[in-house]
């Protein structure tokens, strides 16, 4: 049979290539495969023709079959239930499609491509090597020949692709301390598939290192920390060092280092036995740390909100004083200010624009009656005056009750930290993360038993 426009399936399997015809008649198929000249006669339900649905270019997609990337194809065909590999020389692999996976290639795009040969053409001209003169990064370059859309890699190629956003699974943990910046930049590490720390010297960069690595472990991750010098990465190792957890690092990299990890071995883990929780006492202490994450969250939004607030009042107090400067005496009390002052800002700043809208316009019963029960009968008068002298008088009054609102929310705000000891509270999740973080480990690795050597 002609595989390139159809598939013959017989009892569930693709016999495509040994069938020389299949006849149907009435319930029954007859079929003749190549190796033989009987008849095999099937119930013609076991016996299905499937037509080509189209053709895919395999330099577009990144084809798996059980797992396996498929890179040598010179054609797929796709038949719905199954997959046709064409392969020059070989015999064509049949698929089935339960056991494919398929995702775009991001090199397909010719931008992405031409970027990606100037990443690889930079590395085998930039990198450092090896002692033995191998340039790693430009060997690795080598062996991608195709780049998933899914990845990483491929939001640096292709700027148009959006960046993933996850859900954070469970509540994170922040072992090794936390501040306001670095809390949002961990959750964001998990949250988002691409995440930037930034800051100068100081700011808490490796804190927040170590405390994305505690997530990674806890969630049964590998972690590769990687940078142009070793004084960063060791940086990090050491701080896991002094809070007992080096048996979790492996400081790499040159030929020196690996020689270093590799003779001090010990082939045995440190004594957990102090870690140790029992298990309420342990889902106890996580429930503490998930709560106590979110009281921060509440109390962090406080403290966002204070700094939203003094930057509004900086952009608002200018304003206010241009404007009475530019106003003064140029209007006086027009209407009842009583009554309006009593309205918020938001309220004023709607009444200001629909005096605007209406102004100039003969005013209805029943556009009164909408406008004294959203704002006030007082607010009516405004129309009895010309928009020179009505405009500015609302204004005045929106900027004092927004500056005064502002104000106010600012105070209740810095009441509520004062009452929370904001600064104590904040190392309690250090302290609880810590022990949360060991105890797990404590239950994970048979640290009584003895551990794997590694060698050269």
């Amino acid at each position: 049979m002609d595989a390139t426009k159809q598939l013959i399936i017989v009892n569930g399997k693709d016999k495509t290539d040994s069938v020389v015809s299949c006849h149907y008649r009435g319930s029954k198929c007859d079929v003749v495969y190549d190796n033989s000249s009987r008849i095999y006669s099937y119930n013609s339900g076991n016996v299905r023709t499937i037509t080509l649905k189209k053709v895919i270019d395999p330099k577009t997609v990144i084809f798996k079959y059980k797992g396996a990337t498929i890179s040598n194809a010179d054609q797929l065909r796709d038949f719905g239930e199954f997959y046709r590999v064409v392969r020059s020389g070989k015999k064509e692999l049949s698929c089935r499609r339960t056991d494919v996976q398929i995702s775009k290639n991001c090199l397909a795009d010719a931008q992405s491509r031409d970027l990606f040969r100037y990443f690889k053409e930079t590395a085998a001209a930039m990198s450092l090597k090896t002692e033995n003169g191998i340039n790693i990064l430009s060997r690795q370059y080598d062996k991608i020949m195709a780049v998933a859309e899914s990845t990483v890699l491929s939001r640096y190629l292709n700027l148009s692709l959006p960046i993933e956003q996850r859900s954070l699974s469970a509540p994170l943990i922040f072992p090794f301390g936390l501040n306001q910046s670095q809390k949002a930049a961990v959750e964001n590490a998990f949250s988002s598939q691409v995440s930037i720390i930034q800051g100068p010297p100081g700011t808490g960069k490796t804190q927040t290192i170590l405390n994305i690595i505690a997530n990674a472990v806890r969630n049964g991750k590998s972690v590769a920390v990687v940078s142009n010098n070793n004084s960063a990465t060791l940086n990090v190792a050491e701080k896991m060092e002094k809070q007992g957890l080096s048996f979790l690092t492996a400081f790499l990299g040159s030929l020196q280092n690996k020689r270093r990890f590799l003779e001090a071995q010990s082939g045995s883990y440190p004594d957990m036995q102090s870690w140790d929780l029992e298990k309420e006492a342990e889902e106890k202490l996580n429930r503490e740390v998930s709560l106590l994450s979110e009281e921060l969250n509440a109390i962090l939004s406080f403290r966002n909100r204070i700094a939203e607030i003094e930057q509004e009042l900086l952009e608002l107090k200018p304003e206010q004083f241009y404007f009475e400067e530019y106003y003064a005496g140029k209007q006086g009390a027009i209407v009842d200010a009583r009554q309006l002052s009593k309205l918020p800002s938001g309220k004023l700043l709607s009444l200001w624009l629909e005096y605007e809208h209406n102004a100039g316009q003969k005013i209805g019963f029943f556009k009164k009656l909408l406008f004294s029960f959203r704002f006030s009968r007082a607010a009516l008068s405004l129309f009895s005056h010309i928009p020179e002298d009505a405009i500015p008088f609302v204004q005045k009054l929106y900027y004092k009750n927004k500056i005064s609102e502002l104000q106010e929310e600012k105070q209740s705000l810095e009441v509520k930290l004062r009452n929370y000891r904001f600064d104590e509270k904040m190392k309690e999740p250090g302290r609880k993360s810590m022990q949360l973080f060991k105890a797990e480990l404590a239950h994970r690795y048979q640290w009584h038993q003895p551990r794997k050597i590694y060698i050269f």
